[in-house]
């Protein structure tokens, strides 16, 4: 059953998550200390992203551009907003037995070369 924190205590982090962590995952988090200490206790791979910190200068001049593929929290919450967004409002909520095929049909239909009318001809003909 699933159960959201009650507070973020590092004691309520490692009790709730670390069941739910497979071992071999990789935990992205903001830096906090108990993601740390959970990562090791599932002998997990933790990367931590902080935000970027820039000056009020550095905003006017226009600051360093990012890095392609460089994980920074705002691509994690975007990744985490698209995720929900797509099982919750596209999908309509979802059946966790399910959840690894309606994941792939997410990944599917975001790809910018997905064309509807190539999925079905190929469904079909695999189907014959």
């Amino acid at each position: 059953m699933e159960e959201p924190l009650a507070t973020r205590s590092h004691a309520e982090v490692l009790r709730v998550l670390a069941i739910r962590v497979a071992q071999g995952a990789l935990i992205c988090s903001d830096g906090y200390d108990a993601y740390r200490d959970l990562a090791k206790a599932v002998q997990a791979q933790l990367t931590s992203a902080s935000p970027q910190k820039t000056i009020k200068a550095q905003k006017i001049v226009g600051g360093k551009p990012r890095k392609s593929g460089r994980l920074t929290l705002g691509r994690v919450n975007s990744h985490h907003e698209r995720l929900k967004t797509g099982v919750n409002r596209e999908l309509r909520g979802v059946s966790s037995r399910y959840l690894p095929l309606y994941l792939g049909w997410l990944r599917l239909t975001r790809r910018p070369d997905f064309k509807p009318e190539l999925f079905i001809e190929t469904a079909l003909a695999a189907s014959l």
